[in-house]
């Protein structure tokens, strides 16, 4: 989990961190694997509370989930 503070790029960051850990190798030689990541973002109004944020960001989470690697954002 991320907290970012008035932040207007969060996807674009968001999607750098998915496409840097998608394109690592990870281990030595013939054992070398890649691994990818599926990211859900959910933005705030100031008057959230803390579950309904939470309860967003993973339905934005799962959404990403099913379709597998990529950046979902809650609406």
């Amino acid at each position: 989990m991320m907290i970012l503070p008035d932040s207007s790029e969060v996807e674009t960051l968001a999607e750098r961190v998915r496409y840097e850990v998608a394109r690592a190798r990870y281990g030595q030689g013939e054992s070398s694997f890649g691994i990818t990541i599926s990211i859900g973002i959910t933005c705030t109004k100031g008057s959230d509370q803390i579950d309904e944020i939470l309860e967003n960001a993973d339905l934005a989470l799962y959404h990403a989930k099913q379709i597998k690697n990529t950046v979902s954002v809650a609406q």
